[in-house]
């Protein structure tokens, strides 16, 4: 009863319209609290300093944290998470300011004046990191390079916490990767790996991910002797039916599924013949 009633939308998207906002005891007209924005190119992101008398009379914390839904709203989380570096409370009324339900425009007509491609969905901005490989029992710590969309989440897993892996499963959610592991004796045999993780890559997302509603992919990451795929799935055992099958085509490679923590049991994803001729 609710087909073409109700969309669903990964994030909020953001509006351009004023109205009134009740939070903490106080209405506050969107179109009455001012914003003073400086755009820093070094960080391709923006300070923000803010002031509307009423919202500004709250204690410190309940200020901050009603302008910061307040500048959700009007953004959209995927421009505030993208591109706010900072944001201050002003004293008194600013010079050189612009309507909150304005900054939207002003973000997005500055940095293509700058030359820059307009992101709003995070999913589309991924970090690159790199690493010095460790010896560590756990998986990951030969890793040199990998890039994601999420980098909290492996920021998390370096620093040995389950804060977001915990907070996605409580949603639903389920964060992991696939890990296989590759020969590297002969020069080229890390390029071909890595060539072949970006081609997997492509096909997990367009065959399996995307179309099937199943998950995300998060990014990916080659270490000395493995390559890692990382995803967020939404439905893990439809996943599970999909994927085996799916991975048969490449029994030159033997995969491993792990939950994106440490501490947490390996599991081989499915056996070859030339495995059960070994056993």
């Amino acid at each position: 009863q609710f087909k073409d009633k109700w969309h669903f939308f990964p994030f909020n998207q953001g509006t351009d319209s004023s109205f009134s906002f009740g939070m903490y005891g106080v209405s506050v007209a969107m179109d009455q609290v001012k914003v003073a924005v400086t755009y820093q190119e070094d960080i391709n992101a923006f300070s923000i300093r803010f002031y509307e008398k009423d919202l500004c009379s709250l204690e410190e914390a309940q200020s901050y944290n009603a302008y910061y839904i307040m500048m959700e709203i009007m953004l959209g989380e995927g421009l505030s998470y993208q591109y706010i570096a900072d944001v201050e409370r002003a004293d008194a009324p600013l010079e050189d300011s612009i309507s909150l339900p304005v900054l939207r425009t002003y973000i997005v007509d500055t940095l293509k004046a700058h030359d820059k491609e307009v992101f709003d969905n995070p999913q589309q901005v991924y970090t690159s990191y790199r690493f010095e490989p460790q010896e560590n029992e756990e998986l990951r710590f030969d890793v040199v390079a990998g890039s994601s969309c999420f980098q909290p989440l492996v920021a998390n897993y370096y620093n040995g916490s389950t804060e977001l892996f915990d907070q996605l499963n409580r949603f639903g959610a389920q964060a992991v990767f696939i890990a296989f592991p590759f020969e590297n004796e002969k020069e080229g045999d890390a390029k071909k790996a890595l060539d072949f993780r970006y081609e997997l890559e492509d096909r997990l997302s367009e065959e399996l991910l995307s179309p099937e509603g199943l998950g995300l992919l998060l990014g990916g990451a080659v270490g000395t002797g493995t390559c890692y795929i990382d995803l967020l799935l939404f439905d893990k055992p439809a996943f599970m039916e999909k994927i085996i099958p799916f991975l048969k085509d490449y029994p030159q490679y033997r995969f491993y599924l792990s939950d994106f923590r440490q501490d947490c049991d390996l599991h081989r994803l499915f056996e070859t013949e030339d495995d059960e001729s070994e056993d």
